[in-house]
């Protein structure tokens, strides 16, 4: 397990350009590098088979949650939950206006009531929904990424 984290980052999908300059995204890497080690595990025969028939690795019981969605349209009420597998949970500071915001409050602000815009199974049409996130289930090692837009980097120090 050990020999994934020696891997050169170009063996885990980055690809290398002459003269041009490549944004290579350090979440993206470190993603790679978990799905490297799991591989691995499953490789070396070190995975349990979960209930559902997936395997479970060390990875998995370090970094993994389950996110919880809930969902309901504004139009016909319906309401619907759903449960996604995740390693990292993604915050943003769009819209946050001080400059001294905790990651903490940035995510109870990502496990806040957003409204979006999508297509509605009951209805048949495009209608506003209610969605809501939050953590199913807490990893043993919780990564939170912190998404910034480029205006926000230059202006904060």
């Amino acid at each position: 397990l050990g020999q994934s984290l020696l891997f050169p980052r170009f063996a885990l999908g980055d690809v290398a350009t002459v003269g041009q300059a490549v944004d290579r995204k350090p979440a993206d890497y470190f993603l790679r590098l978990l799905e490297a080690m799991r591989l691995r595990e499953v490789d070396l025969g070190n995975v349990v088979s979960g209930n559902d028939g997936r395997f479970v690795s060390h990875v998995d019981r370090l970094f993994q949650f389950w996110r919880e969605k809930r969902c309901e349209c504004v139009r016909c009420s319906v309401k619907s939950v759903f449960f996604e597998p995740g390693f990292v949970w993604c915050v943003s500071t769009a819209g946050v206006e001080e400059d001294d915001v905790t990651v903490q409050e940035l995510f109870l602000r990502s496990c806040a009531e957003t409204k979006v815009v999508k297509h509605c199974a009951r209805c048949g049409c495009v209608e506003t929904h209610r969605e809501q996130q939050s953590l199913a289930s807490v990893p043993n090692i919780l990564l939170v990424h912190v998404r910034t837009s480029r205006n926000d980097i230059s202006h904060r120090t």
